[in-house]
């Protein structure tokens, strides 16, 4: 009979179970590891995927406020670049509005402003006067972004409209019945016809055919009984008119546009589809602004200026990029839902509405798109 001794010294060298002891007070590390990379795992997708829809683009640009400091070349510095006064509503909830200027007013709101958009853009900041504004998004508004360039500034040049009708343009042929002038292009839509001298209405109706027509001067609707200008023969998404406002032959100043009191403003641009060869489809009223030659110069100040109770019923792209914008009607879209704005500045006392889901079927393919820049969390 071993003595109890060399048992105990037996027992504490036998090694054997030794593996199963060891498993079984690892088994709950290793699980707690397995559990710990499967969260992490999960987190990591479900963090990609978020980030993935922060990255996405946004809706398209309906409107952009250059704020050049001063025209055309300036540093975007200015205060209130974008600036809403009194009770205006913007509405654009599928598009993106933007304020090119670095300003800490860059877009202002005062008394009881509204803005409806899918995001604001700008390198400056959102100020307000007073507490009563509303500002609805359906993204995050970006504060200090990157500038959004003019995505027309290298198109819509003197040269372009040079070399697509302005240099074989003759002259408008008119007609008035009733007091209703009725303008039509003696050609087809390219090389179009010129008004020269601009085109003042008052206390009557102008009624363009459908096509390109070069003011060289500026459009007038002057206030009395109601001054019109409309074109009857087009249709929203078909057939329509492009105005460009240049300066006369061998010099002088660009035409810009001024709407007086119960001026009544209903234009559509031409799409794609109405015409063989349409170089303007999708706009509708064009400043003659870039790459001018030595003899031509904008107006000094440049402003454009649509009063109280004036009617704006615009469809497709309305450019003044290096003009000051005052709109106290409510300019809207109509037809394919296509209402985009470029200007230097823009000051608004009515209830406009942008959109571009319509702008594509009507051949205005160059709508800035911007990417979110916000992290997800």
């Amino acid at each position: 009979m071993r003595k109890p001794m060399s048992l105990l010294r037996r027992l504490l060298r036998d090694k054997r179970g030794l593996s199963a002891v060891t498993v079984a007070v690892s088994l709950p590390v290793l699980f707690g590891v397995a559990g710990l990379g499967i969260d992490t795992g999960l987190w990591y997708t479900i963090k990609r995927q978020n980030q993935s829809a922060a990255d996405a683009n946004l809706p398209p640009v309906c409107m952009i406020a250059l704020g050049r400091n001063p025209p055309p070349n300036g540093t975007p510095n200015l205060n209130d670049a974008v600036n809403l006064a009194g009770n205006p509503t913007i509405n654009a909830p599928t598009c993106t509005i933007v304020s090119d200027s670095d300003s800490s007013s860059a877009f202002h709101l005062q008394g009881s402003a509204t803005i409806n958009a899918a995001t604001l853009i700008t390198p400056g900041e959102i100020s307000h006067t007073g507490a009563a504004y509303t500002i609805n998004l359906g993204y995050p508004a970006q504060t200090g972004a990157n500038l959004v360039p003019d995505p027309y500034a290298s198109t819509l040049t003197h040269a372009n409209f040079l070399t697509n009708g302005l240099s074989t343009a003759s002259p408008c042929t008119s007609s008035t019945v009733g007091g209703i002038t009725t303008y039509t292009n003696p050609g087809s839509y390219k090389p179009g016809c010129v008004i020269a001298g601009g085109l003042s209405i008052k206390n009557s109706t102008v009624n363009l055919s459908p096509g390109t027509y070069w003011l060289t001067g500026a459009l007038n609707l002057q206030s009395g009984s109601g001054a019109v200008l409309q074109c009857t023969a087009c249709t929203n998404g078909g057939a329509g008119v492009t105005i460009v406002l240049t300066a006369p032959p061998g010099g002088g100043t660009v035409g810009t546009m001024s709407l007086a009191s119960n001026a009544n403003l209903n234009l559509n641009a031409p799409a794609a589809s109405s015409c063989s060869n349409c170089p303007f489809a999708g706009m509708v009223l064009i400043q003659d602004s870039n790459g001018l030659p030595a003899a031509d110069h904008l107006p000094n100040p440049d402003t454009v200026s649509a009063q109280a109770n004036s009617t704006e019923t615009l469809s497709g792209l309305v450019y003044f990029p290096q003009a000051d914008v005052t709109f106290q009607g409510g300019p809207s879209a109509t037809g394919p839902q296509c209402l985009v704005l470029v200007t230097n500045t823009l000051s608004m006392q009515g209830n406009p509405g942008f959109a571009t889901s319509g702008c594509g079927s009507l051949g205005l393919n160059k709508l800035p798109i911007v990417k979110t820049v916000y992290l997800a969390q």
